[in-house]
């Protein structure tokens, strides 16, 4: 990123799955920010660690969301995260040059985007409250995908071979995940492909509006949104708590946020190169948690689907390293489905296909 308090943003989760996978882990947390080479090989291993940390927390958070989706409706969940999110979001963008910097001729393309954002986020709970972690986590990954194929229309992007390629194949990786039988495919799926889809949506988005927006000011613009309609919709779906769950609650307030501060803190130390693919250690956690918790064993076509999604991606994901480098040295951009803080910079380069 252009200086280290710029590169203090960018938001998977919700959930993403990230997550991987957003898991779009909003992960709160994941997509194609801008990020400015220059001291970023200072401390490799630091922003491997922060992404590691990172994956891990987003993690431990959609387990705990998918948990509560057995008592508690959507809003409810989406309104803890965004509650506890306000404060972090402002910290950033003081950190980011001040409060000053939460002004924006762009109101429109903010609301549109946490628009897109909020109805991703709901459905990837709705697909984690009907699937394992794991196949979650594995459909989420086709968002970057879905990012790709849409560059074009969105982004005036040209796509070469090689990413359509990996497009392709990867959509095919996506079908064995998803296993559609006669009757076609189970509503969980469908919920996670249409967060994909919603998350890439809003991805593409973001990064028509880094040239002009900081990585803060989306944040913001985000989680207050976030709060506000949550806040709306919580008098009508209102569930009385259980004191048992409500560390469930603060697990998905905490982690979320927190998962934020190492995901910008890893974007200071490391390279898009070297960070990406430690995004998909979040299938390894997914397993882990998905048979810790409800004893869920990843089966064959699982595994099978989870291996094509993330071979295509990590082709994606290199190959636009590859291809920044070569038409731009000073930015990278990273297609990552979790990933969602964004750089403020320059518009890209579009004259070389990939």
């Amino acid at each position: 990123m252009p200086s280290s308090q710029q590169s203090a943003a960018r938001q998977p989760a919700d959930a993403i799955p990230p997550t991987a996978a957003i898991a779009p882990h909003d992960a709160a947390a994941a997509p194609g920010g801008l990020i400015a080479a220059n001291g970023l090989h200072v401390r490799p291993v630091a922003g491997m660690v922060y992404m590691l940390l990172m994956v891990s927390l987003l993690s431990v958070n959609d387990a705990a969301a998918k948990w509560l989706t057995a008592a508690y409706p959507v809003v409810m969940i989406m309104f803890a995260r965004s509650a506890f999110g306000v404060l972090p979001a402002l910290w950033l963008a003081r950190r980011d040059g001040g409060l000053a910097t939460l002004r924006t001729d762009r109101p429109f393309a903010h609301l549109l985007r946490s628009a897109l954002m909020l109805a991703a986020w709901a459905c990837f709970i709705l697909a984690i409250a009907r699937l394992s972690l794991t196949q979650a986590f594995t459909i989420g990954y086709a968002a970057p995908l879905i990012m790709t194929a849409l560059s074009g229309p969105m982004l005036g992007e040209k796509v070469g071979a090689w990413r359509w390629g990996a497009v392709i194949v990867g959509f095919l990786g996506v079908v064995v995940a998803v296993q559609p039988g006669r009757d076609g495919i189970n509503d969980g799926a469908l919920y996670g492909i249409a967060a994909a889809f919603l998350y890439a949506l809003a991805m593409n988005l973001s990064r028509r509006m880094s040239a002009t927006e900081r990585s803060s000011t989306i944040f913001f613009y985000y989680t207050l949104t976030g709060l506000v309609v949550t806040a709306a919709i919580l008098p009508f779906v209102w569930v009385p708590l259980d004191a048992a769950d409500l560390w469930l609650f603060g697990v998905v307030a905490v982690f979320g946020s927190a998962a934020h501060y190492f995901m910008a803190q890893a974007f200071r130390f490391g390279e898009v190169s070297l960070l990406a693919p430690l995004e998909y250690t979040g299938l390894v956690w997914a397993a882990l948690l998905g048979w810790i918790v409800w004893r869920d064993v990843p089966d064959t076509a699982t595994l099978a689907g989870a291996a094509i999604i993330i071979a295509t991606g990590l082709v994606i994901v290199l190959r636009e390293a590859r291809l920044r480098r070569r038409a731009a040295p000073s930015l990278q951009a990273l297609p990552c489905p979790w990933f969602q803080y964004h750089a403020r910079a320059p518009a890209r380069p579009r004259t070389v296909a990939a």
